[in-house]
């Protein structure tokens, strides 16, 4: 009898230890789900499409640098002839190589920038802490733009006080910086949970 109890007293210590070994992986793996489920969730709504439109416009910017550089070359400090035809001429194309530069940025940034506030306001749960200051200073450079600017580009307050206040940017750099690093972070631990999901399973197959 003593044997008896002996063996079921053990056995039931063995299944009580086995138990609380499940429940305690099983809460591992839940809180793991939930923070992987929260990545994707913060990837797909927010930093992934933040990251396409920034890329995007830097490649915009880019190309109206090349416009502008092109712009500079052509056309400053060169001796051109001063009849009036020439000087016509001159004035036109250069004129309109300017306006095809300025529309890259008042056209496709404007609209990606307007596309990144929307982004920004809908998806705000999904905003890291850290990033809240940079996210608003990027909204505040939109603001700006759009009052202190009129739509020929022109700066319609004192000059003196728009330095006081600050410059703005089309593209801050801290901004593009910080989603960059954002999106590239949560890319990398998505794949490591991935992987190491993946390296869990098996062990558990081969076991």
């Amino acid at each position: 009898m003593e044997i008896l109890i002996t063996i079921f007293g053990t056995g039931f210590i063995g299944s009580a230890i086995l138990n609380f070994y499940v429940l305690n992986e099983n809460k591992k793996l839940n809180k793991n789900n939930r923070i992987f489920s929260n990545l994707q969730a913060q990837l797909h709504n927010l930093y992934a499409p933040l990251n396409f439109l920034v890329c995007e416009n830097e490649n915009t910017i880019d190309l109206y640098d090349k416009y502008h550089k092109e712009y500079l070359a052509r056309y400053e400090n060169k001796n051109w002839s001063h009849d009036e035809v020439t000087q016509e001429a001159i004035r036109i194309e250069s004129q309109k190589l300017l306006e095809v530069a300025n529309h890259l940025i008042s056209k496709y940034v404007v609209e990606n920038n307007e596309k990144i506030i929307s982004l920004i306001r809908e998806n705000s749960s999904y905003i890291e802490n850290d990033d809240i200051e940079i996210f608003n200073k990027f909204i505040e450079h939109y603001k700006r733009l759009k009052t202190e600017y009129n739509e020929a580009g022109k700066l319609i307050i004192p000059y003196e006080i728009y330095k006081k206040v600050g410059n703005v940017s089309y593209m801050d750099p801290d901004f593009i910086g910080r989603v960059k690093e954002r999106y590239s972070q949560k890319r990398h631990k998505i794949d490591s949970y991935i992987s190491e999901s993946g390296t869990l399973n098996h062990g558990r197959r081969q076991s």
